[in-house]
């Protein structure tokens, strides 16, 4: 009877650990296909758009950033794409941003590769390769390198899920490194991380939905910020 039990549970184990792998297989399937529409999407609008213009370039946090709203007739394209990664914006950097020939570059990527347990000097080197290609294929273009913004875990329990494996520490120091690579290589650097941050060095709760995305209050205070780079 033991024997039996013990072949059930099993079963049941085996069931749920392959029903956790394909929800996860498909999810990331999804996600994937609407990362590809969206450079697809992106990459149709280029191919219409007016050149010279200011590109915002980054993940959610950029895409959700209504940039046209908050910056009307200043001829601002918004290319960021939800989940996307360094690696993300390295491989589509040419067909989304290149093509369009800005005048202005505002670059804020990197939160999403802690899901991948990508490492800081990772992340900081992806990003050094970001610009360095921006600086190649667009020398005339001012490229503005945006602080990765804090998380909050504590919001809620599903901010907790969402921020997570996000760590402020980790956020500060490639903020660091990136401040002290972009004062050495003549990059305008653009700190936001430390006006969104409360006493406790956490995203105010004001500021955020979820603890890691932004309220339009949030945006609000990124705006005021970016305003006077975007009118120079």
């Amino acid at each position: 009877m033991n024997d039996v039990l013990l072949i059930v549970n099993l079963a049941f184990l085996l069931i749920n650990l392959v029903t956790a792998v394909s929800l996860f297989i498909a999810i990331r399937n999804l996600l994937r296909k609407s990362i590809d529409e969206k450079i697809r999407q992106y990459r149709e609008f280029n191919a219409i758009a007016d050149k010279n213009g200011i590109v915002f370039l980054g993940d959610s946090l950029t895409e959700f950033y209504q940039v046209q709203e908050f910056f009307h007739n200043r001829h601002v394209y918004n290319r960021g794409i939800a989940s996307d990664t360094t690696e993300g914006v390295l491989r589509r950097l040419e067909e989304n941003v290149i093509s369009l020939a800005p005048r202005k570059v505002f670059l804020q990527i990197g939160t999403n590769d802690f899901h991948h347990r990508r490492a800081v000097d990772y992340i900081v080197t992806n990003i050094k390769r970001i610009i360095a290609t921006l600086r190649e294929r667009l020398p005339e273009a001012e490229i503005y390198l945006i602080s990765l913004y804090p998380v909050n875990p504590k919001i809620s329990f599903s901010g907790k899920m969402i921020t997570f494996p996000r760590k402020n520490k980790k956020i500060d120091r490639i903020n660091a490194l990136l401040s002290e690579y972009a004062g050495a290589s003549g990059i305008t650097y653009i700190d936001i991380n430390g006006a969104l941050k409360n006493d406790k060095g956490l995203l105010k709760p004001e500021y955020t939905i979820d603890g890691l995305h932004l309220t339009n209050e949030g945006y609000l205070l990124v705006t005021d910020i970016l305003k006077k780079y975007i009118e120079d």
